[in-house]
Formats: C-alpha cells, structure tokens, sequence
C-alpha cells in the first residue's frame, strides 16, 4: 500500500510457533471446501482487519520441502496494491500485530547469493550442464553512486497539497519519475540539500517543469521546508539516469554531469 508516499508491504507478527515472534506475510491454512482467493481474502482480515475492496492476483507457488517444520506446505501467494489513503490495521488471530513495513531495507547479499546457489545445483546444472550462468549487476552496483541535484524554482498550494517545481524533472532522471507513467512507482530517498541538518516539517510533491502530470520526482514526501533558491536531492540516481531520459523534452537543456 501508499503509506506516508512509499510504498510499503503489510506484515504480521507471528503470535504462535513456528516463529513465533517473527515478522511474515498474513496467510493461513484454507478450510477444506474454500476457494482459494476467498480464502486469502479471509486469512488478510482475519489477521490484520484489512478489506481489499478490488482484485487481488495470485503471484506464486511455494512448495520448498522443509520450509515449514509442522510438514510439506504448499502455498499460494496473492498481491493487490492499495491507493494513497488511510488504511486502518490491527492485528487478530493468529497475529500479535499487524504493520505497515518499509521496503527500503539493505539486500541480504549473502542470502540471495545462497539461494542462487541452490538454484543453480537444484535445476540449472543437472539440465544444462554445459552452460554458464552470468548474473549482471550494473543497476545494484551503480545506483547508489548517482545523486541527482535540482533547484527549486516555484512553490505552490493546489487543492490542499503542497508543491515543489524544480528545474530538472524526467527529461534528466526518467526512472525517478515512474519511466512515463508505469503502475507501481516508488519514491527515491529525497532530501532537501541546502536543509539537511533540519528536521521534516511538510508533506510535498517535487514535480518539474515540463507539462505534463507525469513529472513527479517526488510524491508526498515528508521534507523540511523549502523555497525557491533551495536543492532538491535525489539519491540512488546512478542507474538509468540522464542517457535513459528523453533530454530534448521540449528543448531544455541538459544538465550538468560531475565526477567526484
């Protein structure tokens, strides 16, 4: 869900064993005559109090052998996503509580580095044993060697909702943006950068000054106040930044690019 303008995933607490105590996604057994998204319909409100008032897609299966010591399990995962709003939570039955959870979480390296692993000697090698698996890491290596800076030159109140115009904008950092509109955006780490000892004071959108709706650097964040003359940061801009963006965008210029 659009939690505080990021996107975050809904977790539980684990009141029982196994795991007790451990944060997992809510889920539970189907009754023996469910239908199976019924059944995910009913385990999220039963351990959250969350109803998904529009459709949810079956993302997965999960079988591992092991992955659940009470015996095999085989689950189903769905997904829905939920617009910006309130979204009222508590946790219930098999839940100590319920929490909206960041996504913006270092990667566990070693342990998708041992799941790979497993992959590899469980179902690539026996089949291909001739072949080479080569993994490109360019967008984890360089993202977050890039920091995209941009001026603030406009403040504004629309309907409520405050507004930071900037000199930059997708012309210079597409992905930022949402590469034009795609279903599930997400925020960069933002910072106001002339303010970066003062506290969050506002909620803002940093958009820019191209004419369309779709340049959003920035949605419903929480910053310190700024005003014209202030830099607006991104950071996490290194991967597919000014070469990936359309710079002759209504002939602006391009930007300056700095090697430190």
């Amino acid at each position: 869900g659009w939690i505080d303008g990021a996107l975050r995933v809904l977790l539980i607490r684990r009141k029982h064993d196994p795991f007790a105590g451990l944060w997992a996604l809510p889920g539970g057994f189907l009754d023996i005559d469910e239908p199976d998204e019924q059944g995910a319909r009913r385990e999220l409100r039963e351990e959250t109090g969350l109803v998904v008032p529009g459709p949810i897609a079956p993302i997965g299966f999960f079988a591992k052998p092991g992955r659940d010591p009470r015996g095999r399990t085989v689950s189903l995962a769905f997904a829905a996503v939920l617009p910006h709003g309130e979204h009222a939570i508590r946790g219930g039955d098999d839940a100590a509580e319920a929490a909206w959870r960041s996504l913006d979480e270092p990667l566990d390296l070693a342990r998708v580095g041992g799941n790979l692993e497993e992959l590899l000697a469980r179902r690539l090698r026996p089949a291909f044993p001739q072949t080479g698996v080569h993994i490109e890491l360019g967008r984890y290596i360089v993202g977050e060697c890039g920091v995209y800076v941009t001026r603030v030159v406009d403040r504004k109140v629309s309907r409520g909702r405050t507004y930071l115009v900037v000199d930059g904008g997708l012309h210079h950092q597409l992905a930022a943006s949402g590469n034009l509109g795609q279903v599930i955006r997400r925020n960069y780490p933002v910072a106001v950068g002339s303010r970066m000892g003062e506290a969050a004071s506002e909620t803002v959108s940093v958009v820019g000054c191209l004419c369309t709706p779709l340049d959003v650097l920035a949605d419903q964040v929480e910053l310190p106040h700024a005003e014209i003359g202030d830099l607006i940061v991104l950071f996490q801009a290194g991967a597919y930044g000014l070469t990936a963006s359309p710079t002759a965008f209504l002939g602006h210029p391009l930007p300056a690019e700095v090697l430190v």
